[in-house]
Order: C-alpha cells, then sequence, then structure tokens
C-alpha cells in the first residue's frame, strides 16, 4: 500500500479567488503530510503563484493562450515528464481538457471539483461539463447544495459525485487578530460601527442589493461605516451607485487584498449578498473569526449556517431584510457575540484546515487502492 502520494492540481491559473485559494491550501496541507503535491496552470500563473512558491509547492505554468490543440499537447507532455498518481483538475472545464491528456498520460486516477452552484450558467457548458465526467473517475462538490446540482444538471451516476467542504486555517483566521490596523488606515474610530464584506465585484455577488442595504442602514444609524474588499468588472459601478445613495465617507472600497485576517477583525458584521455559491471560503473564514454573520442562502451556505443560532440568513435579492438583520446585530450587541462565539465553534469542529486535509488525503488513498 501507498504510504505517499503524488498528485498533479490543474487549473486555468492561480488568480485571486476562492477556489485557487483553496488549492493552494489543499496542496500545502498534502505537502506536509509527506505527499508530492504539485500545481500546474495551463494559462499564466496568475497572482497567487507567488503565495504558492513562498509554501515550497512546485508551480509550473503552461503559458498557453487558448484552450487549443497545443494546450492538450503541453498537459499531455509535461504528465509524462511528471508522472502522477492522481490529477485533480479545478474549475470549469478542466476535467476534459486536461482530463484526456490525463489519461492518454497513463495517470490512473483523475478527479473532478465543482466549486458552486451556478444559476447562469449556458446550456453548452453543461454539455462540456458532462463529456469531461467521461474522463474522471470520481467528482467532488464543495457543498451538497453542489452535489445536488451536479446530479440534476450533468446526468452523473450518483455513487461517482461526493462531498468535501473547504477548511480554514484556525491559527490565521483566529478571533485574537487586530482589526485596529485597518481602522485607522481607512479613518475608521473603534467605536464606530463597521459592516463589512469579501467578495469579487461580479454579476454573482449581490453588491447592488448589499449598498442599497447600506443606504438603508445609514438612515437609521448614519454613524455607521461599511468596508468592501475586491476588486472585479463591476467596480466602478458599485462606486458610482454607492456615492449616490450614501454619499462620500460612508462606504469604503479597499480593492483586492492579501491582509484578509486583518480586514475581518475590523468588522463588527460581516455580510454576504450572494446569488450563488459553493461553500464560501469568506464566510467560514469571518466566521472562524467569530464574526456575526448575516448571509443569503446562497448555494452551501445553509450547510455551514443556521439561522438564529451562529449567524442569520436572508432572502436573496431583499435588501431590505438584509438591512433589518444588520440592524438587528447592531442592536442587540449580546446576540451578536453568542452569534460570533457560535460561529466559531462551528469552524472548529466541521470546517477546519486539519479536517479538510484529512477527508482529501483519506478520500485520495481510497482511490488509489
Amino acid at each position: 500500500m501507498k504510504t505517499s502520494l503524488r498528485i498533479t492540481y490543474i487549473l486555468p491559473q492561480l488568480d485571486v479567488g476562492g477556489s485557487e485559494t483553496h488549492i493552494v491550501r489543499l496542496a500545502d496541507q498534502m505537502r506536509k503530510r509527506g505527499h508530492d503535491a504539485r500545481l500546474l496552470c495551463v494559462f499564466q500563473e496568475g497572482r497567487l503563484g507567488s503565495w504558492a512558491r513562498q509554501l515550497g509547492i512546485p508551480l509550473e505554468a503552461l503559458e498557453q493562450k487558448k484552450w487549443r490543440l497545443p494546450a492538450l499537447l503541453g498537459i499531455y507532455h509535461w504528465l509524462k515528464k511528471n508522472p502522477a498518481d492522481i490529477v485533480h483538475t479545478y474549475l470549469f472545464g478542466l476535467h476534459l481538457f486536461a482530463g484526456l491528456p490525463a489519461r492518454l498520460a497513463g495517470v490512473p486516477v483523475v478527479v473532478s471539483s465543482r466549486r458552486g452552484v451556478d444559476l447562469s450558467q449556458p446550456e453548452k457548458i453543461r454539455w462540456l461539463e458532462m463529456a469531461g465526467n467521461f474522463f474522471s473517475d470520481r467528482v467532488v462538490a464543495c457543498a451538497d447544495a453542489v452535489r445536488d446540482w451536479v446530479l440534476k444538471r450533468e446526468n452523473i451516476n450518483p455513487s461517482k459525485v461526493l462531498t468535501l467542504y473547504n477548511g480554514v486555517d484556525l491559527s490565521t483566521f483566529s478571533p485574537e487578530q487586530s482589526g485596529r490596523a485597518i481602522r485607522a488606515e481607512f479613518g475608521i474610530p473603534d467605536a464606530v460601527p463597521l459592516v463589512g464584506t469579501v467578495a469579487n465585484f461580479s454579476d454573482m455577488k449581490g453588491y447592488p442589493d448589499l449598498i442599497d442595504a447600506a443606504a438603508l442602514i445609514l438612515k437609521q444609524r448614519p454613524e455607521c461605516r461599511f468596508l468592501f474588499v475586491g476588486a472585479g468588472p463591476l467596480e466602478t459601478e458599485m462606486r458610482n451607485k454607492a456615492e449616490r445613495l450614501t454619499g462620500r465617507g460612508k462606504i469604503f472600497f479597499a480593492g483586492s487584498r492579501r491582509d484578509v485576517p486583518q480586514l475581518l477583525a475590523a468588522m463588527n458584521i460581516f455580510a454576504f449578498c450572494s446569488y450563488w455559491e459553493g461553500v464560501p471560503n469568506v464566510v467560514i473564514e469571518a466566521m472562524a473569526m467569530a464574526r456575526p454573520v448575516v448571509s443569503t442562502p446562497a448555494g452551501g451556505v445553509p450547510e455551514v449556517i443556521t439561522d438564529g443560532v451562529n449567524g442569520l440568513i436572508v432572502p436573496m435579492r431583499a435588501p431590505q431584510l438584509m438591512a433589518q438583520a444588520i440592524l438587528t446585530l447592531m442592536e442587540n450587541p449580546d446576540k451578536a457575540q453568542a452569534f460570533g462565539m457560535a460561529a466559531r465553534r462551528t469552524i472548529e469542529t466541521r470546517f477546519s484546515l486539519e479536517r479538510m486535509a484529512d477527508d482529501y488525503e483519506s478520500f485520495y488513498f481510497a482511490e488509489v487502492r
């Protein structure tokens, strides 16, 4: 029986995002357990490449421009030179575009991942996903909601799809972190209520609803401030909307940042308005920081947050209800603190990085046997 495994994670590139962050953390954990875990980017290395290298994870980028025959040949030749026991593909289409070369290169186990419930997915994408399943031995979903979505959309044998949850580094995302430097950076006094979120500015993240909710909150609590962390195609539009509805100096835009624990520590309440998700890393990170979370029930969020126990869940596209829930926590600090403490316990028991690594390692060994 093997005691160590050769695992290659293949993805388009290491952009700043939840899936990419998860991959780096997982590869790092596998290497710490004695496995030869590597990263292969089909296109460019991406902004998280330097982080992976700092952790000592072998990383190569094929520098391909498009999904064409040279990209498939590049993956094939790379895998012939770097044999793997398992190829684990991430993000759209990789189980098709990397699964075929992996099979031709003689890789014994090919695993693919599904990271979210994408309500905007066109029909042609579904057919590509289904074609790629032919090359995958197993499909890993990051939430039961995602697994159900895959079974509904992809006409795949249920025994082939399993759920493995994300995990959080509890030492990095700790309630002992200080957010004072962040508040000082944006000129927000310690006593001022700060509501924040961390999300890319894309259609799925529901920023218009969150800005509408902020405008409603400010009518009742004008001293409140908001901190939005992220970047993306809708950022300029959302900045303009925020200024139009709330004026200047009420909502701060921090851009894309790596100091997420400190940013979360500065927030009194974490708000999340997404329309579709898997299990969003930032929600479990905020919970690990013992922050009370108000979220929509996107994707696997209800598998982490029990409404009224360790956070609050409000309907999607309902900024008035989002505002009401946030105001309730502001007006009941004891309840907010209790939610935060319960959230931390939830992450400690069910969503730690150690637990995630245990689950993936056991899964990998079972597949190789």
